[in-house]
């Protein structure tokens, strides 16, 4: 069974490894999350909030579930 990002606890890290579909790849490359890199949950409000490198994005619980990670 494929774990989401959704799933991620406050300060747990996980590698994405994939999406659902292309649009959600290209929607999130476009904020610069990539497969390949590591996603840390630092907060649940609601909307995930994650840091990837330099980036630090929320996202709704819709798109998060359409991230897998590993």
């Amino acid at each position: 069974m494929k774990r989401t990002l959704y799933e991620l606890s406050v300060g747990e890290s996980g590698q994405m490894i994939g999406f659902a579909d292309k649009n959600t790849e290209h929607t999130l490359r476009n904020f610069g999350l990539f497969i390949g890199r590591n996603a840390t949950c630092i907060a649940k409000i609601g909307p995930i909030v994650v840091r990837s490198d330099l980036v630090v994005i929320a996202l709704g619980k819709t798109l998060a579930l359409r991230v897998y990670i590993k």
